[in-house]
């Protein structure tokens, strides 16, 4: 087989045998030894960036390219499918004198983000790599970061199927991680339900809905104060949702893991005699691979899509918190069977409408029944993105969903002048619409966009940012204070 596969691996890997065997399978079915090539970049350097990489990897494929009118395709692992998605959205343009990137297969990709990313940052870290940790690979990493919402944008307006049937994109996860290991037991992100171990199900899942939520001030003139009264209301302004994109979950599979003989990591535990028919990952992979039409691909997404949701529980609620306990333990006990428990990810990015970002603000979402604000452990995570504050990511616990609740989201903004309106609104879901809006095991963004209400004078001695006052009073002229407060009244037109 003619076909040129570049192999991409994740985060903090420098040996190439992070490949195990997966090389030697693939040339088992057939494709050429010299046409499966073992990619390796540095992601430890602190000042590399993934779009770095991503323009490295344009050159490095420069003299690797089959010839005009062959296909070629990807492998990457975790940190890898960021690196060629970037390439491809900068890069990759097809051409009719040229080859076309095929199939595009990702192995835990963490297409919005891991919860780890940000620990890989810590000195604890720094001394377990002796030194740099790519800081900034890992700030393309952390979970809703600007990255991935660029990404994000790119898969919203062209889908995961290139112009010409080219780049399609498939996404292939596992959903277990190693118990009992000491990182599990001091690291609860590396232990953490509804994720292999690194990246969450429902981060590693392209499919995705955004929605444009407006933060829109109403005014109010109040007469005798001769000030206005703001109030702000939230309404969806716009709502998109990706074309469908291929996902498998491969029960029981973990992000990467060579240290056991029952070895399950989706990538590492390929050997070099593996076959379709012994290992559930080289199967999928195999089965990306052999796509070559849109038709094709829609149809093993669609497949895929069945199997996947036949993993999990069904989706009603766990009416009481004795059934959702007992979930919660049926999940820990037994991770290889059916019925494992459904999360989303919420991403919210807080922008005002001239594009400023919204770093200084409170956020919460809470649930209250008639009234009365309660408990609720829905919320399983909460992140705020280090570097970019106005990205918050929650993690949302399908399983503790309650019916009779009401699920409130409230932001606030203490505005650091007395020149803009001070800012709270809420939007309100019921637990059935929140469901529908958050989708299973994927990703949901909610880009809040906020209008500012500027403070505005409507006599010469209120407070103001703007005021307008007429020019038939001999004492128009006038000097104002910082806070557009007349000072000095009566000033002649030639005094500067």
């Amino acid at each position: 087989m003619a076909e040129r596969v570049f192999l991409v691996h994740g985060w903090s890997v420098a040996t190439t045998t992070t490949y195990r065997g997966l090389d030697r399978a693939l040339v088992a079915q057939g494709y050429d030894a010299t046409d499966v090539m073992l990619g390796r970049y540095v992601s430890l350097d602190d000042h590399v960036t993934i779009g770095d990489l991503a323009n490295g990897l344009d050159r490095a494929l420069k003299r690797l390219l089959p010839p005009a009118g062959e296909e070629y395709h990807f492998i990457t692992h975790s940190t890898g499918a960021l690196v060629v998605r970037d390439w491809l959205r900068r890069h990759y343009r097809p051409r009719a004198n040229s080859a076309k990137v095929g199939n595009v297969v990702m192995l835990a990709g963490p297409q919005y983000g891991s919860r780890l990313a940000h620990l890989g940052r810590s000195m604890l870290a720094k001394i377990k790599w002796f030194g740099d940790t790519g800081d900034e690979v890992l700030r393309g990493l952390e979970l809703g970061s600007p990255l991935q919402w660029d990404l994000a944008d790119e898969l919203l307006k062209k889908g995961p199927i290139g112009p010409k049937g080219d780049a399609r994109l498939f996404c292939i996860t596992g959903d277990s991680f190693r118990t009992g290991t000491i990182a599990s037991r001091v690291v609860a992100a590396s232990a953490e339900t509804g994720s292999d171990g690194t990246v969450r199900t429902s981060a590693a899942n392209l499919n995705l809905s955004r929605f444009r939520v407006r933060l829109s001030p109403s005014y109010r003139y109040d007469s005798d104060d001769k000030e206005d009264r703001v109030t702000y209301d939230a309404q969806v302004a716009d709502v998109s949702m990706s074309e469908p994109s291929h996902f498998l979950v491969l029960p029981s599979y973990y992000h990467s893991d060579d240290r056991t003989s029952g070895n399950r990591g989706i990538m590492r535990s390929i050997t070099s005699n593996a076959t379709p028919e012994t290992s559930d990952s080289l199967a999928a992979i195999v089965a990306c691979l052999a796509v070559k039409t849109p038709t094709a691909y829609k149809k093993l997404t669609r497949e895929d899509a069945k199997a996947t949701e036949g993993h999990f529980q069904p989706s009603g609620f766990a009416h009481t918190e004795k059934a959702a306990k007992a979930a919660d333990k049926a999940q820990h006990a037994d991770r290889g069977k059916r019925n494992r428990k459904i999360f989303s990810q919420l991403q919210f990015r807080f922008r005002t409408d001239t594009g400023e970002p919204v770093n200084d603000f409170r956020f919460e979402m809470i649930a209250t029944k008639n009234g009365e604000r309660l408990h609720t452990r829905t919320i399983a995570h909460v992140h705020v993105n280090k570097r970019h504050p106005n990205h918050v990511t929650f993690f949302l616990d399908h399983n503790h969903f309650e019916p009779d609740l009401v699920y409130t989201f409230v932001f606030a903004v203490r505005q650091p002048t007395s020149l803009l309106h001070d800012i709270e609104a809420s939007l309100d879901f019921d637990a059935d619409s929140l469901k529908s809006a958050v989708a299973r095991n994927r990703t949901t963004q909610i880009d809040v966009v906020l209008e500012r209400a500027t403070l505005v004078a409507y006599s010469p001695d209120s407070p103001g940012a703007v005021g307008f006052f007429p020019s038939d009073d001999a004492a128009r002229h006038m000097t104002f204070d910082r806070h557009g407060r007349a000072k000095k009244k009566g000033l002649s037109e030639d005094k500067m």
